[in-house]
């Protein structure tokens, strides 16, 4: 298991995800360069799902059935802000104040169980990869609305 830092240069990122054999993203941008580079990809369900109807219309303009696969929390801190996320905000923003703390206990256990799960999911869940024609056929659109874009503008039409 290799981790790409989105927060690397762009290039090198899109290096490394061309790299992989299969990429396990719980980051809808990382299904969609992975699923672009034609790198078969596994999503992950983020802990705290607040864009999962992104990640499914995304999925269903490429006519995949998306079916993210659940991850164990990899750090005291997750499972706190996870217990306290929906109805005690005032209790989740005190454990952030404490998360240099909360983040270090245990740590090994749980990222050992973390990347358990990360093998585990590996070796059981089919990774997605959209078909050729459908990326063929998402291209062709993208670049009709580019040149919609591009006429519009030379129009002089201003865009808000």
């Amino acid at each position: 298991i290799h981790y790409i830092d989105p927060c690397a240069p762009v290039e090198q990122v899109l290096a490394e995800i061309q790299a992989s054999e299969l990429v396990l993203t719980e980051a809808m941008h990382g299904a969609i360069v992975s699923d672009a580079l034609r790198v078969p990809w596994i999503p992950i369900k983020p802990l705290v799902s607040i864009h999962h109807m992104k990640w499914h219309d995304w999925a269903s303009a490429l006519d995949l059935e998306l079916k993210p696969v659940a991850m164990l929390p990899s750090s005291l801190l997750e499972i706190a802000a996870l217990h306290f996320h929906e109805n005690r905000r005032r209790m989740a923003d005190r454990i952030r104040g404490q998360a240099r703390f909360l983040q270090h206990v245990g740590s090994r256990v749980f990222a050992n169980r973390a990347a358990d799960r990360l093998n585990a999911i590996i070796r059981s869940v089919s990774p997605s990869l959209s078909s050729d024609q459908m990326i063929s056929i998402a291209h062709e659109q993208m670049l009709g609305k580019l040149d919609e874009l591009v006429a519009d503008l030379g129009r002089g039409k201003v865009l808000c």
